[in-house]
C-alpha cells in the first residue's frame, strides 16, 4: 500500500500567474454546461415587444461568435403601425442607451400612415427566421380597395417593405451583437474567476483542478 498527499489550495491561494492559467483553461465554465444567453434572449424579446414585434421564443438561434458565417436569427408577427410609432418615439431608450441602437422611421405621408393606423389598408408584416439557423427575411402583404383614389400606393409600400427588410437586419444584428458581448462578459478573466470562487474549487500548487482528486479522499 501506498499513501500519496496532496495539498489542495482554494484560488485565492495560487499564485497570481498560476490563477491567470487557471482562468484560461476554466474560460468556458460559464458557458459550457448553462444557458448563459437566456438574458440577452429575454432582453430582446422584451425590447421588440416596445415595438410591435411579437419574437416567437422557439425561433431564436445564434452561431457564435469569431468564425464566416456566425449570426443570428429570430421570427415575429410584426404591428407596422406599433414598429413605426416606437422607432419615431425611440421607445427603446427608456431601458437602453440610445446609440446601442439606430433605426428610423420609414419616410411616410401622414395621409397614408393614417389610413393604415385606421384600418383602412389591410397590411401584414412578418420576420422569418432562415432553417439553417443564421439570418433572417422579412415581407409584407397589402390589400386595399382598387376603387378609391390612391395614387401611387404599392409604390409607397415597396418603400416600406424595403425599408421594413432593413429594420428587420438591424433588429438581428443587435441581437448578435447582444449575445456577442454577453458571451465575452461571461468568459472574462474576472467572470470565470469569479465562478471558481462561488464554487469554492480547489486545485493543485500548478492550477490542476481537482475535480477528481477530492472524490478519492472520500
Amino acid at each position: 500500500m501506498k499513501k500519496i498527499t496532496i495539498t489542495l489550495y482554494s484560488f485565492e491561494e495560487l499564485p497570481q500567474a498560476t490563477q491567470k492559467q487557471v482562468t484560461q483553461k476554466l474560460s468556458g465554465i460559464n458557458v459550457d454546461y448553462t444557458f448563459w444567453y437566456e438574458y440577452s434572449y429575454e432582453h430582446f424579446k422584451k425590447l421588440c415587444a416596445l415595438l410591435g414585434v411579437g419574437v416567437e421564443a422557439k425561433s431564436l438561434h445564434f452561431n457564435g461568435f469569431y468564425a464566416q458565417g456566425d449570426g443570428s436569427c429570430f421570427g415575429a408577427d410584426v404591428d407596422i403601425v406599433g414598429l413605426i410609432e416606437g422607432i419615431r418615439s425611440r421607445v427603446w431608450t427608456s431601458s437602453m442607451p440610445a446609440s446601442e441602437l439606430e433605426m428610423q422611421a420609414p419616410d411616410i405621408s401622414p395621409s397614408l400612415f393614417s389610413l393604415i393606423k385606421k384600418g383602412g389598408i389591410d397590411i401584414s408584416a412578418k420576420i422569418y427566421s432562415h432553417s439553417n439557423g443564421i439570418g433572417i427575411e422579412a415581407g409584407m402583404d397589402w390589400n386595399y380597395d382598387s376603387s378609391k383614389n390612391l395614387s401611387n400606393i404599392d409604390k409607397s409600400f415597396l418603400d416600406m417593405e424595403s425599408w421594413f427588410q432593413k429594420t428587420s437586419k438591424t433588429l438581428n444584428d443587435y441581437l448578435y451583437r447582444s449575445l456577442q458581448a454577453e458571451y465575452e462578459f461571461v468568459t472574462s478573466e474576472q467572470s470565470v474567476a469569479e465562478t471558481i470562487t462561488a464554487n469554492e474549487y480547489l486545485f493543485t500548487i500548478d492550477g490542476e483542478p481537482a475535480f477528481h482528486l477530492e472524490p478519492l479522499a472520500d
